[in-house]
């Protein structure tokens, strides 16, 4: 029952469809489900675009597939790949539909970045040092170029330190701070908005803010992964090894390939792997770095406790859209047996029962499970019933108290939540 009650807590920001499959990953899978994949993927090698063109002949049910594709956030790969491969075999209004809604993206994609650039000018001008992941960042350093990947909300990441005046940054634009998974009345918000030290109650560890102008939503990070997570990727080596990518003709900084691949990794198994899109950014990142450095990435997960993610992310690029990797990389994946009883998962999770409806999926269950030390279990379990969230501060919401106060809250919120449920 406490379970149950701590799912709650997590799947504020978190939900997938993921079941486990009777049948193995990949297999007995619809013509749409396969031509899907087949498509999904930055390179198309001969055999593929072969397999591609055997599919078409087939009797599609274009509908469902372009449903799938919008959910998976696949659409942009859907409409290049059989653009380039096979037009021919594809209903004209369908490949006009393709073709528009690619343009869309594009243009989308377009104004995003240019919103990402005037805000990234902004922080230098106020000399508050930030970088951007995900979004912009990851079109550039994983697929070359920004149309062929969907996103919605920018990502930037400030450190600690520098919360508070980045915070006031966006508020002094104008920009509105949106506050998620509470209802407040206006005193509340006001006092929630300026407070110093709320952000010690942000699950997510991010504030959005939606800018004045262009009303995009920007999400301000000041960790890469929430606390409760257990997965301490955030340091100064992180922002050490930042990199240059290019971006609408000039460079930003995000973080390097290998760091970027765990990341990937990492917010595909917090999210529960909920698109096929995540997978596809570690096939393209992959694809477009061959000379990836393997050994340190191995290393980093091995610190991190997080190598069965890893291999995870990994495993799912290579059987779903066949990604080429290191032997040495997919030996050891393969001696985690855990990795394959998770991927047959999330696959089902994917395409359930050949619907492209979510079902219910045991949040914590499946980030217990792709742990592969006992500690980070134990350390990840303890967070999530410890950790203040905004829930416990909207209990003592309209003062100043000692941040402790809060971690004896919780548990007596939890307690209260487990006998209401009873």
């Amino acid at each position: 029952m406490m379970e149950q009650v701590l799912e709650q807590e997590i799947k504020g920001k978190t939900s997938a469809g993921c079941n486990r499959p009777e049948s193995g990953l990949g297999k007995h899978t619809r013509p749409e489900i396969e031509l899907l994949l087949c498509c999904s993927r930055t390179s198309i090698e001969p055999a593929i675009a072969a397999r591609i063109k055997i599919l078409l002949q087939q009797e599609i049910d274009w509908k469902y597939l372009l449903q799938t594709a919008a959910k998976h956030g696949v659409k942009p790969l859907l409409y290049q790949s059989l653009s380039t491969t096979a037009k021919e075999l594809v209903p004209p209004e369908i490949l006009t539909q393709l073709r528009q809604d690619f343009r869309t993206n594009a243009v989308r994609n377009l104004n995003r970045t240019k919103e990402l650039l005037k805000i990234l000018d902004l922080f230098a001008v106020n000399d508050i040092p930030v970088f951007t992941f995900k979004g912009p960042a990851i079109a550039s350093l994983a697929y070359g170029e920004l149309s062929l990947r969907q996103f919605g909300d920018l990502d930037i990441l400030v450190r600690d330190r520098d919360i508070i005046r980045a915070r006031d940054l966006f508020l002094s634009q104008g920009d509105e701070m949106k506050v998620e998974l509470i209802e407040l009345t206006e005193a509340q918000k006001a006092i929630f908005i300026k407070s110093p030290q709320i952000h010690e109650f942000v699950r997510e560890c991010a504030y959005p803010f939606i800018r004045q102008q262009s009303k995009i939503i920007v999400e301000l990070h000041w960790r890469m992964m929430p606390l409760y997570f257990s997965f301490p990727i955030d340091s100064e080596n992180l922002w050490e090894r930042l990199i240059p990518v290019p971006l609408l003709g000039t460079n930003i900084l995000t973080t390097s390939p290998e760091d970027s691949l765990l990341l990937l990794c990492g917010h595909g198994i917090k999210e529960c792997w909920d698109k096929l899109n995540r997978v596809c950014d570690i096939a393209a990142l992959v694809h477009k770095h061959p000379n990836l450095d393997w050994d340190r990435v191995m290393a980093e997960a091995a610190r991190l406790g997080c190598q069965r993610i890893l291999f995870l992310g990994l495993f799912l690029a290579k059987e779903l859209l066949g990604t080429a990797l290191p032997e040495f990389i997919w030996e050891k994946i393969e001696a985690d047996g855990v990795v394959t009883e998770l991927a047959v998962q999330v696959y089902d999770g994917f395409f359930p029962n050949g619907n492209i409806s979510n079902q219910s999926f045991p949040v914590t269950r499946l980030h217990l499970k792709a742990r592969e030390r006992f500690i980070d279990k134990v350390r990840y379990f303890l967070l999530v019933m410890i950790t203040p969230t905004t829930s416990d501060w909207l209990v003592l919401p309209l003062g100043r108290y000692p941040s402790f106060l809060y971690y004896l809250i919780r548990p007596i919120r939890l307690v209260g939540e487990l006998l209401r449920g009873k």
